[in-house]
């Protein structure tokens, strides 16, 4: 990174300083107003100081700069999820997958927040999509044995933790 700030920033980071990296995004944002990526990392600090509004604030401004900023959608519904506005978050997590279509993270996402709502079956249909989607990663797997257990699919629920330890032999704690 050329600018100061930048760099400053960078370092307060890797040196989990991460009060001092709050203030350094905020300078970077005045310094550079038109920065969807400098607008998103301040959000992602924000989000981790539960500073929720500052947070969206930024994501939003995100949005504007760069309407098809995947990340900056993805930390909209992530600011939503974290306050238990699972509802207010599909929206945010819909758009993403539109936009990136081979990201499993937002169909994992999409699952969890339908299934915290009710809508089983949607919860295991976007399941099923971030499992196909990462099948080496045992979260969606586990995701998707939550989501078919929620539906009454004792078999399939089977089905997805074997699939879960097959791709996790080693994680026999997780399941």
């Amino acid at each position: 990174m050329k600018d100061p700030i930048g760099r400053q920033l960078d370092q307060a980071l890797v040196t989990q300083n991460f009060p001092q990296a709050l203030n350094l995004s905020r300078e970077l944002t005045k310094r550079y107003p038109r920065s969807a990526t400098s607008q998103c990392l301040r959000g992602s600090l924000a989000l981790d100081f539960r500073r929720f509004s500052e947070a969206s604030s930024c994501f939003r401004a995100a949005t504007n700069i760069q309407p098809k900023f995947a990340l900056a959608h993805y930390g909209l519904a992530y600011v939503e999820g974290a306050q238990g506005h699972y509802a207010a978050a599909i929206p945010y997590l819909q758009r993403v997958a539109r936009l990136e279509p081979k990201a499993f993270i937002s169909y994992y996402a999409l699952s969890d927040c339908t299934l915290r709502l009710g809508c089983k079956q949607e919860s295991r249909d976007y399941a099923k999509k971030a499992a196909a989607l990462a099948p080496s990663n045992v979260f969606t797997w586990i995701q998707l044995a939550r989501a078919e257990k929620a539906l009454g699919h004792g078999d399939a629920t089977l089905d997805a933790i074997a699939k879960a330890a097959e791709v996790a032999p080693d994680s026999a704690s997780m399941l």
